[in-house]
């Protein structure tokens, strides 16, 4: 018998490192550390030199690093390469810990057997129990009657139990003889039950959704998760709908590397109520080429124009709410130090036009824009924005368009001032076809010109109101003017923005003031809180172009607008802008808003928006009025640590456009929900009831609700 604990020294070395790859969890303990010196506590340590066995007995304690394994008696047979830790067994590892009544390790296949054991993996709360947790290999392991939750505490709120069970640790469970229980009380049985265990992307499937719609009829939705390698993966999804029949879809991801990633989406359906099939294809790529060309794909493709809102769903990625036009574009880039050179190819679906005979597509756009460049013993730098486009449409004029745009500028500072001239020349030339209206060949030739000056000053003043140690005011004034000649346009195509310069002798004044409160304390890096932004301008136009708006002008033409903004804490956040007409003597733009929030986790946001512009729309080739008017507002209080409360509102006053079409003039639909969220430690769900109305259909209403459940470490299910 020997009390000399340098004896015992590489017994628990043998010991630790079976027991530091036993569990998968615990391979980068610090016990496989050789640099860590062991420290070793027990009331008696012997060895037995006839069998080869070493004990260490009463308190054992073991520790290494943060690493730490206890037990009432630790035994390793030397010859066999058997280790033996019994009696209250803790292994630990930071929060990670394996614990037993009886542990048996087999040192040189590192394989092993736990009797009434547990397994408790900290990242994702795992507890994984049972009467014997066996180890068969690196990952995999036999549980009998096993038990698994990720909720703590001697009575969990819910557990999976089970007769017999085969896991793979960042794979899956297979159990036979499984149940759900809540507290103690099963409430669900599965003979047989697949049941995900992980802590890393895996294949597996993912939790099935549940809905119902007038349209669809009841929606089930099963998906599968396919990690195909560590650069790609792709999930299938089986969508049933009762009423539409069987949607197949696939989402294709890759990340090569970081220039070589990308994703498709695919999905069809033989549709029982259009009795057609239908289908959506994306496509997302990003790719650096040789010679350094990177290129950008975003395709967006549907069968019809009524797919989006009869079959639209998350795993099309086509996009998260109807636009009138679905866009797909492919981009080619070439940067060199003095110019950027891009290849566009645009391609747009108008959801309002089946044939998209009036749809403007641009195939191709070849772009060439340089970068600032000095010129050598001048002040003056340069700099020009090219294109070549090619429009394309069935209906209504089309053809190529070429135009560049150079300019200079000559920054002149002067202290705190900065003075900036600047010139920029149009030349643009055009080849129209398809529209007798317009000769085979136009060019045009005019220029835009001005000056800006702007300046910074800034104050500095030491106080000690409340957290602020010091206060920092800036003043920002600024002058401009911009000029550019009236030229008769009408006789021009307008196929983009960039057929139209209009005339203009525009005088700005604006005038930004800055208040900023400066936080610095040893216990924390220096802090700065925007007290307060506030910008002020005005903008005179002597020569307003007649063609840029539909009405006539007359005077001088003078909008102004104010643009507020203030966050002086984590809790309170102020936003407000403003434009004025004053020769429609009228807003143009209110918008603001406000959020308070507080430390328990409270927070009331309220907005609002009023919007009235004139907008050129290019298909039709004439303006509308655009105007929508709505209040936002959502509520949040904590009515104590697990429970949630939610309020949402959006209330339309007006919504549409000078449109005789009742769809274009809809107004809303008005939103009015109340959302409970209950989310103990392990578990949670979320339930809303919501109504919808519609001013423009008599006021028809929608009434509806979500129901969210979800257990942590399995996932989520969704009803609605």
């Amino acid at each position: 018998m020997f009390k000399r604990k340098y004896l015992f020294t590489y017994v628990v070395l043998f010991i630790l490192s079976a027991s530091t790859v036993s569990f998968a969890q615990f391979k980068d303990m610090d016990f496989g550390d050789k640099t860590i010196p062991i420290l070793i506590s027990a009331d008696m340590l012997t060895y037995d030199r006839e069998n080869a066995v070493y004990t260490a007995e009463g308190n054992v304690e073991i520790t290494r690093g943060n690493a730490l394994l206890k037990a009432d008696k630790v035994t390793l047979w030397a010859e066999t390469k058997m280790a033996e830790a019994e009696g209250n067994v803790s292994l630990y590892d930071g929060e990670d810990k394996v614990e037993g009544d009886l542990v048996k390790i087999k040192m040189d296949t590192q394989t092993g057997i736990i009797y009434n054991g547990m397994i408790f993996y900290a990242e994702k709360n795992f507890y994984i129990s049972g009467k014997e947790l066996e180890k068969l290999g690196e990952k995999d392991y036999h549980l009998l009657r096993g038990t698994f939750t990720t909720c703590d505490g001697e009575s969990p709120a819910w557990k999976i139990k089970a007769r017999e069970a085969d896991l793979t640790v960042e794979g899956y469970a297979t159990a036979w003889g499984s149940s759900f229980h809540v507290k103690e009380i099963p409430v669900l049985y599965w003979p047989y039950a697949i049941i995900p265990v992980k802590t890393k992307r895996q294949s597996g499937f993912l939790i099935p959704r549940v809905g119902f719609s007038d349209e669809s009829g009841a929606k089930f939705l099963f998906s599968y998760f396919w990690a195909i390698n560590k650069s790609t993966d792709a999930t299938i999804v089986t969508d049933i709908m009762t009423k539409r029949g069987v949607k197949l879809g696939l989402e294709y991801r890759y990340f090569l590397k970081e220039n070589l990633k990308g994703q498709t989406n695919f999905s069809f359906i033989e549709d029982l109520i259009k009795d057609d099939f239908r289908w959506a294809f994306n496509f997302d790529h990003e790719q650096e080429l040789p010679w350094n060309v990177y290129t950008i794909w975003d395709i967006n493709l549907v069968s019809d124009d009524d797919y989006y809102d009869d079959l639209g769903s998350f795993y099309d990625d086509l996009i998260k709410s109807k636009p009138r036009y679905l866009t797909s574009k492919v981009s080619f880039k070439k940067e060199v130090s003095w110019a950027d050179f891009y290849i566009n190819f645009i391609y747009r679906d108008d959801m309002d036009d089946k044939k998209d005979r009036k749809t403007i597509q641009v195939l191709p756009e070849f772009l060439f824009i340089t970068k600032p460049y000095n010129i050598p013993g001048t002040p003056l730098v340069f700099d020009m924005d090219s294109s070549f486009s090619n429009f394309y449409r069935k209906r209504g004029v089309r053809g190529m368009r070429v135009d560049a745009r150079p300019g200079l500028t000559a920054p002149i500072a002067m202290g705190p001032v900065t003075v900036e001239p600047w010139i920029d020349g149009i030349f643009t030339w055009w080849w129209p076809e398809n529209d007798r209206d317009y000769p085979s060949s136009m060019d045009r030739f005019t220029f835009e010109t001005g000056v800006k000056t702007h300046a910074d000053y800034s104050w500095t003043y030491d106080t000690d109101l409340g957290s602020f140690n010091s206060i920092e005011y800036t003043l920002s004034p600024a002058v401009g003017y911009t000029f550019s000649p009236y030229i008769d346009q009408n006789k021009y195509p307008r196929l983009d923005d960039k057929d139209r310069v209009w005339g203009k002798s525009i005088l700005s004044f604006a005038l930004i003031n800055s208040l900023a409160g400066n936080v610095a304390s040893p216990e924390r890096d220096a802090l700065t809180r925007n007290l307060l932004n506030l910008e002020l301008g005005v903008n005179i136009d002597f020569d307003k172009d007649p063609d840029s708006v539909p009405y006539d002008v007359h005077g001088n033409y003078i909008t102004t607008y104010a643009i507020l903004s203030s966050k002086p804490s984590d809790y309170l956040n102020l936003t407000f802008k403003t434009e004025y007409d004053h020769f429609l003597d009228d807003f143009t733009l209110i918008s603001g808003g406000i959020t308070l929030k507080d430390l328990r986790g409270d927070y009331l946001s309220v907005s609002y928006n009023n919007v009235s512009k004139h907008v050129y729309k290019k298909d039709e080739e004439r303006f509308r009025l655009r105007e929508y008017e709505y209040i936002n507002g959502e509520l949040k209080f904590v009515v104590y640590d697990d429970l949630d409360l939610y309020f949402y509102s959006i209330n339309y006053l007006r919504s549409g456009d000078d449109s005789e079409d009742e769809e274009e003039n809809e107004i809303g639909p008005d939103y009015l929900g109340i959302g409970i969220d209950y989310h103990p430690q392990c578990w949670g769900v979320y339930l809303e009831l919501y109504r919808k109305r519609w001013e423009h259909e008599d006021n028809s209403e929608d009434y509806g609700f979500m129901l969210t459940l979800t257990l942590e470490g399995l996932g989520s299910m969704r009803f609605r």
